[in-house]
């Protein structure tokens, strides 16, 4: 069964991958955040979301591919990611899929992302069925921004 994940396996899971100091501290979950990454198991349907804001995916993703800061900020100010960045923060959300394997060791996938100007899917209309967590993720060098993680069904 999935359970959502703490703050220290949020930050170990980005330290590991991003190869530099993560600070994870819990917070409250805004209403809707604009980027969304859906996760399901062997089923055929999604089990857990990862939502996130301009700023930790543009951050995330120009820390794992070595993009200097600067170029995070202008997506941030833009309140969108390039095409470039997009990709790359799909391969963050892939890493992030570990958070939501269960102790029986199914695997979870990452099956479909959604980036700003796309609408929101429906059923993010509501909060998380299954719960969610939210944490403000500073990543050295880069900057902070927001993750949530959410549970799709029933926990």
């Amino acid at each position: 069964m999935q359970s959502l994940p703490n703050a220290d396996a949020v930050a170990m899971t980005l330290t590991t991958f991003l190869r530099r100091k993560v600070k994870v501290t819990p917070a409250t979950v805004p209403d809707r955040l604009p980027i969304l990454g859906f996760y399901r198991s062997t089923e055929a349907t999604d089990i857990a979301v990862c939502e996130s804001d301009v700023a930790f995916a543009a951050n995330s993703a120009a820390a794992f591919a070595l993009i200097p800061a600067p170029m995070a900020q202008e997506s941030i100010k833009a309140g969108t990611l390039d095409e470039g960045l997009q990709e790359i923060f799909a391969e963050v959300l892939n890493v992030l899929s570990r958070l939501f394997a269960d102790t029986d060791g199914v695997r979870v996938t990452l099956t479909t992302t959604v980036f700003p100007p796309e609408d929101l899917p429906e059923r993010m209309a509501q909060r998380p069925a299954g719960g969610e967590v939210g944490f403000d993720v500073s990543i050295d060098g880069y900057g902070t921004g927001f993750l949530g993680l959410g549970l799709l069904g029933a926990v």
